[in-house]
């Protein structure tokens, strides 16, 4: 018998059922790539990206606007990991 959080998929690199993410060290520059190709995925040509700012050592922000240069979306981005999640205004 199996002890709770033993069994498929909990192997070593695995941390509460998902892969761990490799460290990373992106730079403001990787951000701009990255979103640049997600907007264009996303196919809308009335936004683009603005300012991307290098916070800190762990964080670099990026402002998806609009052509007339209205901020639609704030975003931090973690070097390490490359997680996104969205500054509130």
């Amino acid at each position: 018998m199996m002890s709770p959080g033993q069994g498929y998929g909990m192997g070593s690199g695995m941390m509460q059922g998902r892969p761990a993410m490799p460290e990373r060290d992106l730079s403001a520059d990787d951000v701009r790539q990255t979103l640049e190709q997600q907007l264009a995925w996303r196919g809308n040509p009335r936004l683009k990206l603005g300012a991307i700012n290098e916070v800190d050592e762990d964080t670099v922000t990026a402002e998806i606007v609009t052509l007339d240069g209205s901020v639609v979306d704030k975003l931090a981005v973690d070097r390490h990991t490359g997680m996104m999640r969205r500054v509130p205004e």
